[in-house]
């Protein structure tokens, strides 16, 4: 009977440390997941950012042409009034300054969202951190506990037996 209790405490050593190594791995497995997201994360906003700067440059370089084409035609019609070809020229750049001022905004937008995400997902893996310490912790004091009772077994196994534990056989 004792040594059935012995194996059955051997048998619960064994289980706790296998759901402690599955429950290490998980969070492992859990803490890889996130860096994997947080890299994709940064390489989708890395090209949404050079996406946002060709179009950008995509338009300038459309707004530009569409001055140069007006200006042409403006040059045509009103060759002697240089005051049509100021305003052209001031709408041109009004509309130029008000767009750079749109894709600065957007993009100052876009770089606080980002900032925004990464510091949660910073926060995250902070959290994710301290849960694997806190789990690499617990399966220090369970082997401590374990080398405990191990110990206290195998004490117990080189004391002596009484005249009446000796009558028993190996099987009880």
């Amino acid at each position: 009977m004792v040594q059935n209790i012995e194996q059955n405490q051997f048998e619960a050593i064994c289980e706790i440390e296998q759901l402690y190594g599955k429950k290490l791995q998980f969070e492992s497995e859990k803490y890889l997941a996130l860096e994997a997201a947080i890299l994709e994360k940064e390489i989708r906003h890395g090209q949404r950012f050079a996406a946002l700067q060709g179009s950008h440059q995509d338009t300038v370089t459309s707004l530009m042409n569409d001055f140069s084409r007006k200006l042409e035609q403006a040059r045509a019609v009103f060759f002697s009034t240089s005051d049509t070809a100021q305003q052209l020229r001031t709408v041109f750049e009004q509309r130029l300054d008000e767009h750079e001022l749109d894709h600065e905004s957007e993009l100052a937008e876009l770089k606080d969202w980002d900032l925004g995400n990464m510091d949660a997902l910073r926060l995250q893996l902070e959290e994710l951190k301290r849960k694997n310490y806190n789990v690499k912790m617990e399966n220090k004091v369970s082997n401590e506990e374990k080398d405990k009772v191990l110990r206290l077994y195998r004490s117990y196994l080189g004391r002596p037996r009484s005249a009446s534990a000796s009558r028993r056989t190996p099987s009880s």
